[in-house]
């Protein structure tokens, strides 16, 4: 699939493999994960082993920078439906269906962000309707170290020169749909156990890193 060819649906999410820039990987709307190993110039469906029914399904990828070959993908059909949380231990040939390793249904598998540590391939936190769920287990099981953001939690990213620190994106409205105070982005230096907040009653819905040098 050149570039400039229809992907059909919208793209979700665009990530590239730090240890090998060439690599890149498109999660779309309706069509799943795509691939490219010439910097764009083509892409290939990397979908075997996901749902064999990707109509109307949003996709996120999140790469391992500690084994570029892990990746874990997330599916969700529309924003109140039930997803599903898939891993890949050969750089996308293959997933494997490990939702029920989260140990919860319903709010629990829509997914919003996956945020893989770059310093350990065995960690990973999911941003999900029913709050933030932590893997120390390369997603073998899952816990929640905080309880407190439940619906509101949108993003998440990981310090990379402390993985213990992270910064989380919240957005919680009213049941009119107004802002609440506790909306705002929260850090926290304990590896999501708590959180403090930085911007308080901004409405966030990413947080990014930027490094200097």
């Amino acid at each position: 699939m050149p570039v400039g060819a229809t992907f059909g649906g919208n793209q979700d999410a665009l990530v590239v493999d730090s240890a090998n820039p060439t690599t890149l990987y498109v999660a779309t709307q309706s069509h799943g994960i795509l691939k490219s190993t010439n910097s764009g110039v083509s892409f290939a469906p990397v979908n075997a082993g996901l749902a064999a029914n990707l109509e109307g399904a949003d996709a996120l990828v999140s790469i391992s920078r500690v084994n570029p070959n892990v990746l874990f993908a997330a599916l969700r059909y529309g924003g109140h439906a039930d997803g599903r949380l898939y891993r890949s231990a050969n750089g996308g040939v293959a997933w494997a269906d490990i939702t029920a390793n989260i140990g919860a249904t319903g709010a629990a598998t829509r997914i919003r962000s996956v945020a893989t540590d770059p310093a350990d391939v065995n960690t990973l936190y999911l941003v999900t309707a029913d709050g933030v769920y932590k893997s120390t287990t390369g997603g073998n099981t899952f816990t929640r170290p905080n309880t407190s953001f439940t619906d509101s939690a949108r993003a998440l990213e990981i310090d990379p020169t402390n993985t213990d620190i992270l910064y989380l994106a919240r957005n919680a409205q009213d049941a009119l749909g107004q802002v609440q105070a506790a909306s705002g982005v929260y850090r926290s230096a304990d590896g999501g156990v708590s959180y403090t907040q930085l911007l308080p009653g901004s409405t966030a819905q990413r947080v990014a890193l930027v490094r200097n040098g």
